[in-house]
């Protein structure tokens, strides 16, 4: 939607990259945080037709950094008073060692 940000940061830290992606959407069930990443899961807004999302993004993701030995998570961002901000997707993968 219209004036909302998604921001998306790198930073390296010790022998990792962590790349974390933040949005200002409605942010995800907290019983849901860890189901999303699961295969064929999509939680459709109410005035989506059924059939526009497969629910395999996720789940591709985190296969895809899981084989890379890295992680990816998710959690809300809320202000002070606990209130919602938006999700944001964490991912951390190990950095390679170069020997040469």
């Amino acid at each position: 939607k219209d004036g909302k940000y998604i921001k998306i940061n790198i930073s390296s830290r010790m022998n990792a990259v962590i790349i974390s992606i933040e949005d200002e959407g409605p942010g995800i069930p907290d019983s849901k945080l860890e189901t999303i990443f699961e295969r064929f899961y999509s939680d459709r807004p109410d005035h989506e037709d059924y059939g526009n999302h497969s629910g395999l993004g996720l789940s591709i993701c985190k296969q895809i950094i899981e084989a890379h030995n890295g992680r990816i998570f998710a959690e809300n961002r809320k202000d002070l008073a606990g209130t919602i901000q938006g999700a944001k997707f964490t991912v951390i993968l190990n950095k390679v060692k170069n020997n040469a």
